[in-house]
């Protein structure tokens, strides 16, 4: 599904967004209680910030007020500290907040994508996936950004399910107008049914499902599956889907990988079962050739656990 020809950047919207930029007032943060580099325990300094940069740090009480319309804080009872760095979250499902019940993980993520604004249950119903517009995946990402800063945090890393390049460059614009430093792992998968191995198997999904379906069970076996059944096999990859999967990153990477403008472009497989074998080794290789961080969902829960094992030769301890 993204194979759409991504637009000229003269006629792209999202390519005049820049981060915002404004001359800084000087600031001196007086008296302010700050870690300690070089211990356990904490200093009472002044800190001088000046065209966007901690300019001086000096025993408290020493620095003189900034001149030429700079202003003076008194932080007798305020502490200073670095950015707090957000290392996973998911935009999209601001959109979904306070909507679905709480349930185990894997189940809610089935009602996670049937309810956000591009599943089936979205704004234009069995046609969401092609019908609701990237501006939804940015203003997303904008209020997650928001929250963020609000939060004490100067960066994030958001594991960013996208369609195609639109919905990259809605969310890289949102970041770069909030001014908020972003990783983002476009979230990509080649199942050849969506999310279907993010359901665990069931080691006796066979005979419980010959027996519900021989009992006349309306309902299947009330397991995970769509159909009410229990999963018996892992679901299959599709090779040409990886093919594109593979190269929706290239693309992003090419387009959006801008570090010195705050934009980090992450590798991000969803799952490393949603994954083919063929699928994390193209990954890996275009993190070597790029220079770029990796991010993926691994052993979140127990039922992560038992599906790794399933699908790898490598068995985790529970």
């Amino acid at each position: 599904m993204n194979d759409t020809k991504p637009p000229d950047a003269a006629d792209d919207p999202m390519a005049s967004v820049t981060r915002p930029t404004r001359k800084a007032t000087p600031t001196l943060l007086r008296n302010v209680l700050i870690p300690d580099s070089g211990g356990d325990g904490y200093l009472r300094r002044d800190v001088l910030i000046a065209d966007g940069l901690l300019a001086t740090i000096a025993p408290a009480g020493t620095l003189p007020t900034p001149h030429g319309g700079g202003q003076l804080v008194d932080c007798t009872h305020r502490m200073l500290l670095p950015g707090f760095f957000n290392a996973h979250t998911h935009s999209v499902e601001h959109w979904v907040r306070g909507l679905i019940m709480p349930l185990p993980l894997e189940l809610w993520v089935l009602e996670l994508i049937h309810h956000e604004p591009r599943g089936n249950g979205g704004w234009n119903g069995p046609k969401s996936f092609d019908k609701t517009p990237s501006l939804a995946i940015g203003v997303s990402a904008m209020l997650c950004g928001v929250e963020a800063l609000l939060s004490g945090c100067t960066a994030i890393l958001d594991h960013l399910f996208i369609r195609n390049c639109e919905d990259m460059a809605a969310a890289v614009a949102a970041y770069k107008a909030v001014g908020i430093r972003a990783f983002i792992a476009p979230m990509l998968d080649d199942d050849a049914e969506l999310y279907s191995n993010y359901i665990p198997l069931c080691s006796a999904a066979e005979e419980v499902n010959r027996r519900a379906h021989a009992a006349g069970c309306a309902c299947g076996s009330r397991g995970m599956r769509a159909d009410g059944n229990f999963r018996e096999r892992p679901g299959g990859s599709d090779a040409e889907k990886t093919e594109k999967q593979l190269a929706l990153w290239e693309e992003c990477v090419a387009r959006f990988h801008r570090p010195e403008e705050g934009i980090h472009v992450v590798i991000g497989p969803i799952t490393a079962y949603s994954s083919s074998p063929a699928m994390l080794r193209g990954a890996a290789d275009i993190r070597r050739r790029h220079g770029l961080a990796g991010h993926t969902h691994l052993l979140e829960t127990r039922a992560q656990v038992i599906i790794n094992n399933t699908h790898t030769d490598n068995k985790t301890r529970g």
